[in-house]
């Protein structure tokens, strides 16, 4: 078990039945029903593979331009909030982190998490099955945290009823976990100069940046991320720095869209 979470603290998780926890002390082991939807893509390069489940929310762009945009070093620890099925995990073990965390509170996400962690032969890696706003490590802190969020508000979405929203809606809409509560605790769960890492819409971007300021980051660096078919800007990837306020450095433009090959001018 990981030193981030010592089994003390561990225990006190497992007692609460709204949470599971797996690591390679307590392996998954997938059921005939979760495994007759998955296919087995990969993220950036081959090595990297995962399944995904084609009724759930698959990994897309996003996930690849948030990939290639961290910076994670050895040694470091790193939690991803809202991991899915680990594909982001997955690619950024290959930095070989101390610590590799995911946060997931959708249980067939999770599982599905494990499993491809385990496929990887992985060590030091846990997946907590339960909601951010409640998880508590103890006293230790993180270097290292990214989100591929829901991109859009409960307000935006349209939905009169969100109790019935399947996976893949639930994966787009701000039902379980909004931006505020996102950089709040992404805040309190980094060390005084972690790193933040984040994707998302362009059209939120003032909300981004006041609620970073709120919560004690620096923008460290911005990508901005365009698509060949229509030079429209799609996404902003985020570098922000806890209790750390410096100037900001703008990436090159990213072009997407074009015969499926990203570019930088």
């Amino acid at each position: 078990m990981s030193d981030l979470i010592d089994k003390e603290v561990a225990s006190g998780f497992a007692m609460d039945t709204q949470i599971e926890i797996f690591d390679p002390e307590h392996p998954v082991q997938l059921c005939q029903d979760e495994k007759k939807n998955l296919r087995r893509s990969w993220l950036i390069e081959p090595e990297y593979f995962v399944d995904q489940n084609r009724k759930h929310f698959c990994f897309n762009s996003d996930t690849s331009l948030l990939a290639e945009f961290i910076r994670l070093y050895q040694g470091e620890r790193f939690l991803e909030i809202g991991c899915n099925n680990a594909a982001l995990l997955v690619y950024v073990s290959k930095y070989n982190p101390a610590v590799l965390h995911g946060i997931e509170i959708l249980k067939e996400p999770a599982r599905l998490a494990a499993h491809n962690l385990q496929a990887h032969h992985l060590k030091d890696w846990m997946i907590f099955c339960q909601d951010i706003r409640q998880f508590n490590p103890g006293s230790d802190q993180y270097d290292v945290i990214a989100s591929n969020p829901p991109f859009f508000s409960l307000e935006e979405s349209g939905y009169p009823d969100i109790n019935n929203l399947n996976h893949k809606k639930l994966g787009r809409i701000e039902v379980n976990l909004n931006l505020a509560d996102l950089i709040q605790k992404s805040s309190q769960l980094l060390r005084s100069n972690g790193r933040f890492y984040l994707v998302h819409r362009p059209e939120r971007i003032m909300e981004i940046m006041v609620l970073l300021d709120q919560n004690n980051f620096g923008l460290s660096r911005m990508g901005m991320v365009y698509d060949h078919r229509d030079s429209q800007c799609k996404s902003v990837l985020i570098e922000a720095t806890k209790e750390r306020k410096s100037r900001t450095v703008i990436e090159d433009l990213i072009w997407i869209g074009s015969e499926n090959v990203m570019q930088k001018n």
